[in-house]
């Protein structure tokens, strides 16, 4: 009983709606930042925004998401979007959001 209960602990419980947390922008420079959410599942998501060169889909495998996006001008702000879907096809696209690298 205890190894199954420990086992169950050990994975991220399977959801049918999907909810993200600690959306925002990291580690902002004048010339990158990381952008990043957290879903309540695994999910797959990617950046929708004014930066043209920002990376494709993440992975179905995480909950948690990180994308570097470089090459960014200083002292410029930049809006976003982040869309994130379940294995469900529950998706989620968060209000638009801001950032500004520093100068």
């Amino acid at each position: 009983m205890r190894f199954l209960l420990l086992f169950l602990l050990s994975f991220p419980a399977l959801a049918d709606k999907i909810e993200l947390y600690d959306v925002g922008a990291y580690d902002v420079t004048s010339t990158s930042a990381v952008i990043g959410w957290t879903c309540n599942a695994p999910c797959r998501g990617f950046y929708k925004g004014d930066i043209t060169n920002a990376p494709g889909e993440t992975s179905l495998d995480y909950t948690t998401h990180r994308q570097h996006v470089e090459g960014l001008l200083p002292d410029t702000e930049y809006r976003y979007k982040i869309e994130a879907s379940l294995e469900s096809g529950d998706t989620i696209i968060t209000y638009e959001l801001r950032f500004k690298t520093l100068p």
